[in-house]
């Protein structure tokens, strides 16, 4: 579907800078000279399948693209990093989670508080992780979107205050 005319600047400035594992990517995507829209319609309550997933990946990889804009995830990714991680989950039979997760952060006075985007279209919950305010954000970002990527891969069943039980 192509959209006649830009994304909302105010919009797409959000989610360029809604992850903090691929950093602000405004300037990837403001001078793009147009939008192309990958649409996959699935039954409502149904999680979308691997398959799907799958496609709009390739479809949005075969574009000489300025920056991919995940909507559940509510983030833009750089192109080379979407592709490169999208082709390794392919080959490894894995989900491409590192780029249909996002990871963002609260502050509050000591601690900061990194959540997924883009989880609960397929497992109904988001993840969330309290690290202190003196922690390797980055590190623990990463930590997340890699359970994100198992729970993914496993499917459990998970309620608020879960722990997962140790990697196979």
């Amino acid at each position: 579907m192509a959209i006649n005319s830009p994304y909302p600047d105010d919009e797409l400035r959000g989610y360029c800078q809604g992850n903090m594992l691929t950093g602000d990517t405004w300037s990837l995507v403001s001078q793009a000279p147009a939008h192309v829209a990958i649409v996959i319609r699935i039954p409502k309550n149904q999680p979308p399948a691997r398959d799907a997933v799958l496609l709009a990946g390739r479809i949005a990889c075969a574009f000489n693209a300025h920056g991919i804009l995940w909507s559940a995830a509510r983030s833009v990714f750089p192109p080379d990093q979407f592709c490169t991680d999208f082709r390794k989950a392919m080959s490894s039979g894995e989900w491409p989670h590192q780029v249909m997760i996002a990871v963002n952060r609260d502050r509050n006075d000591d601690d900061i508080m990194l959540h997924t985007r883009g989880l609960f279209g397929f497992v109904h919950h988001e993840l969330s992780l309290i690290v202190p305010n003196n922690t390797d954000h980055t590190a623990a970002a990463e930590t997340l979107q890699a359970l994100a990527g198992r729970i993914l891969m496993d499917t459990p069943n998970l309620k608020t205050g879960s722990t997962l039980p140790p990697a196979r």
